[in-house]
């Protein structure tokens, strides 16, 4: 997931790097680390305080990443 704007703490990767793997490995995508619900919960959460993750995301157990300062 690619984050771009003014409230965004960038310049680094925010998870764990699984690698590209082997030479056999190389036709098949990067490995998804980080649930996308995560992100955009971070989001929710900083710009709509008044808004409860679990009431957008029913059902995830929001654990900030820590790439939003909004």
């Amino acid at each position: 997931m690619l984050l771009v704007g003014g409230g965004v703490r960038g310049g680094r990767y925010y998870s764990r790097w699984p690698g590209l793997g082997t030479a056999k490995d190389q036709a098949a995508d990067v490995t998804v680390t980080t649930d996308y619900r995560q992100v955009l919960g971070e989001i929710v959460h900083r710009r709509f305080p008044d808004r409860a993750v679990s009431s957008v995301f029913p059902g995830l157990r929001y654990d900030p990443v820590g790439i939003v300062d909004l």
